[in-house]
């Protein structure tokens, strides 16, 4: 038994489906770049805040390390006094 052309219709059937997984990929992909990259962007802003929190309390009173932790402004640094300026 040979299976002869596939008809019109099956073949419009799938390229329309070929079609609408294409375009359903390319918005996957979009918004998952665009997500990607406000998260990183707010991230970033963040961890810059944060940063400059830190640093500010560093150069102008470095005994107030302590209030950073106490009100979780800060939690992912740690601050290292490599020198005996502050004492």
């Amino acid at each position: 038994m040979r299976a002869g052309p596939p008809s019109v219709r099956l073949r419009l059937t799938l390229w329309c489906a070929g079609a609408v997984a294409v375009i359903l990929l390319i918005f996957a992909i979009g918004t998952y770049l665009f997500t990607r990259e406000r998260l990183f962007a707010q991230v970033s802003a963040e961890l810059r805040g944060d940063a400059a929190a830190v640093r500010e309390l560093v150069e102008h009173d470095p005994g107030e390390l302590g209030e950073l932790e106490e009100h979780g402004v800060v939690g992912l640094f740690r601050v290292e006094l490599r020198n005996k300026r502050f004492p």
